[in-house]
């Protein structure tokens, strides 16, 4: 019996989830073959393609996680996160005008993302110059998140 696109796709949320399983560790690689699997099987499958734009990231390959997620919001204009991943790469290449864009774009999608939210703060704050801005969407990012602190690393989409 062959493996289907499930299959992949779900061995590949469990892997990227816990990383080690048991005795076994996995590398990113394999968890990235896992997502590319489901797609050959299911091609332009929405959540395979952004789970594995999280990967890539995971293995600081940003050019095939933009590219991945471009694919991804080609066919879903509107995909949870995929802005804001699409912000984490260019705020990380320290493009901050794209960053905000992107930032910004998830927030017409998810108007209560407190990563973007959060992120636009600390840009606003620091890059650009504007801590009124900046405040703003810090606040509104504690107020959809008021965890207790971690910075940007706690905060995750949806």
């Amino acid at each position: 019996m062959s493996a289907t696109p499930e299959a992949y796709y779900y061995r590949g949320l469990l892997r990227r989830t816990y990383k080690q399983i048991g005795d076994r560790l996995f590398l990113s690689s394999e968890i990235a073959e896992d997502f590319r699997r489901a797609l050959a099987l299911r091609p332009g499958d929405p959540d395979a393609l952004y789970q594995l734009g999280l990967t890539y990231q995971d293995m600081e390959e940003d050019e095939q996680a933009e590219r991945t997620f471009r694919e991804l919001l080609a066919r879903e204009p509107r995909y949870p996160g995929a802005h804001l991943a699409l912000g984490q790469i260019a705020e990380a290449k320290q493009q901050y005008d794209s960053a905000i864009r992107e930032y910004e774009a998830e927030l017409k999608n998810d108007p209560d993302s407190a990563a973007a939210h959060f992120r636009l703060g600390f840009l606003y704050a620091n890059a650009k110059g504007d801590p009124w801005l900046g405040a703003q969407h810090l606040e509104k990012a504690v107020a959809l998140d008021p965890g207790p602190p971690g910075g940007p690393d706690r905060i995750r989409p949806g």
